[in-house]
């Protein structure tokens, strides 16, 4: 069964109600938001390396979009902007952008969706953008994202860190986690895989998506 990284903490603390609202829930159609817009634009511009193309990429967005809040229509744009520069004044040497992972553990795959790898003179930097809690660093997700792009980018797990930043380029925060704690949260992963599939015994629809 495949979980987002950004639901984890809810599954940790209620496994069982996840997985009901999981099974029972019907999916809906994506809707591209605000935030998205702009996080679709700053991957565009990591991709094109060219501002005015990804510019002109999230006045596009917003046309299509027909957002009507004009307000937070200035506020991605500014936020944009903002972005681009903080780029170009740190001279971010960024090896990718926009890269899905995936952690299995049996029954339970962890998918995440990474907005930039860096590569710094000490880390191979993975970078979530966007809002993030004040507790980030004691959430399971990120020594498993550390994991999981060390494995991806065949580096040594010690030479990996996982951050957040937000989607204006300010507050850049890292943490590279010890092997230690690296084999607690893959432990933590592997009894909450265990759990939910014990759960999933009296949901059969959990079945079907399992092999998903």
């Amino acid at each position: 069964m495949k979980i987002s990284h950004s639901e984890l903490e809810v599954c940790l603390r209620q496994p069982r109600g996840w997985l009901r609202e999981k099974l029972t829930t019907p999916s809906h159609a994506f809707k591209t938001g605000y935030n998205r817009a702009l996080l679709l634009s700053i991957y565009n511009y990591h991709r094109t390396k060219q501002t005015t193309v990804a510019r002109q990429y999230l006045r596009d967005i917003i046309q299509r979009a027909q957002f009507k809040d004009l307000t937070r229509v200035d506020e991605i744009e500014l936020a944009f902007e903002s972005y681009v520069r903080w780029c170009e004044t740190e001279n971010v040497a960024v090896a990718d952008s926009h890269i899905l992972i995936r952690f299995g553990s049996g029954y339970l795959t962890l998918v995440s969706e990474i907005s930039r790898v860096d590569v710094t003179s000490d880390y191979y930097r993975a970078v979530l953008l966007g809002p993030f809690e004040p507790n980030w660093q004691t959430q399971l997700r990120m020594p498993l994202i550390q994991k999981a792009i060390s494995e991806k980018f065949a580096r040594p797990v010690k030479e990996v860190s996982v951050s957040v930043q937000r989607l204006d380029g300010s507050n850049l925060q890292t943490r590279s986690y010890s092997m230690t704690a690296l084999a607690r949260a893959e432990r933590r992963f592997r009894d909450l895989a265990q759990r939910l599939q014990q759960y999933a015994r009296t949901f059969p629809a959990a079945r079907v998506l399992a092999r998903e």
